[in-house]
């Protein structure tokens, strides 16, 4: 019995580390300004989408990337339709292998016509709500 209390300490040990390393979404909305239009961003209302399919290069363990860093969407001229335009991944039509925010939101419009400008629309929608 003094074997396995010093074991069953170690593994929960083991076990809180592996919880403490993941990272879950912030609670707040995130507020973002790109070009001359502000978004916000909350994770909570997109909790039911796995992170890796925003942030497909993350590995699961290390800092989450943002979309926006050095090497990945870090182009921000509105008509630069390359993998590296950050207005095309938040603006550009989705496909298996490369979603949008606003392909995501169409699909969802389809699916709630109720709900179309909130989640389509430019100017007072939950993107841009000013």
């Amino acid at each position: 019995m003094s074997k396995t209390l010093p074991a069953c300490i170690a593994v929960c040990a083991l076990l809180a580390a592996v919880a403490m390393a993941g990272q879950t979404a912030p609670d707040a909305p995130l507020h973002l300004q790109y070009l001359n239009k502000a978004v916000e961003f909350p994770h909570a209302s997109h909790a039911a989408v796995e992170c890796r399919t925003c942030h497909h290069p993350w590995d699961g363990a290390s800092p989450m990337p943002k979309c926006s860093q050095g090497g990945c969407h870090d182009v921000f001229d509105a008509k630069d339709k390359s993998v590296q335009s950050f207005y095309k991944i938040v603006h550009g039509p989705s496909t298996d292998t490369a979603p949008s925010c606003l392909g995501c939101h169409k699909d969802a419009a389809a699916a709630a016509p109720e709900q179309k400008k909130a989640l389509t629309g430019c100017v007072a929608s939950a993107c841009h709500p000013s």
